[in-house]
């Protein structure tokens, strides 16, 4: 099937992906002001990575998880929380700039499989 290929498969985990780190991003920052809370963060990439063969080639199944782990080796402040909101807000604003490109990306490809099935249809 046309939208069954390697390429949707890890667009769509990545956007999967980018929306859990967008969930845990805002998480930490509405815990900003909690003492003790310890900041999560997400880790998608080396999931990705591990998929990857010697030749950058995606094997095995497309299916990928990030992976959610809690910082406990970093204080960033003295009640114990260890959000670091600029890194935060920054890491925030750079999943929308990723999920805004996935989703250029995504409907690119759309707008190229209408554009060979209309003119099929010729």
């Amino acid at each position: 099937m046309l939208l069954d290929t390697p390429d949707f498969s890890m667009m769509r985990a990545s956007l999967q992906a980018i929306s859990i780190k967008q969930e845990v991003l805002a998480h930490n920052i509405a815990n900003y002001e909690t003492p003790k809370y310890k900041a999560r963060t997400v880790n998608f990439e080396q999931v990705l990575h591990n998929a990857l063969n010697e030749q950058g080639e995606i094997t095995g199944p497309y299916k990928f998880r990030a992976r959610i782990a809690t910082q406990t080796d970093t204080e960033v402040r003295v009640d114990g929380n260890n959000v670091d909101l600029d890194k935060d807000s920054a890491a925030l604003f750079d999943t929308y700039l990723q999920s805004m490109y996935l989703y250029e990306k995504i409907g690119g490809n759309y707008t190229n499989i209408n554009y060979i099935l209309s003119q099929q249809m010729r």
